[in-house]
């Protein structure tokens, strides 16, 4: 049987988000989102552990898949 699936949010922010995938990991989290109409689209981490994600300087950018 397998094990009933789980979701956790990982951000807060209101806006659109364009792509994520899971890190070599399997705990962290990269994805693309925008949250203010007036700023691009960023690149965000989040560790799995955090509750916060961490813009990583890739304005105007998407995430679509993530080696390791």
């Amino acid at each position: 049987m397998r094990p009933a699936t789980s979701f956790r949010q990982l951000t807060f922010g209101r806006g659109t988000v364009f792509g994520a995938a899971f890190g070599p990991d399997g705990r962290s989290v990269v994805y693309s989102a925008k949250w203010d109409a007036a700023r691009p689209r960023q690149i965000y981490l989040n560790n799995g552990v955090s509750p916060e994600s961490r813009a990583l300087g890739l304005a105007g950018y998407s995430v679509e898949a993530v080696s390791a």
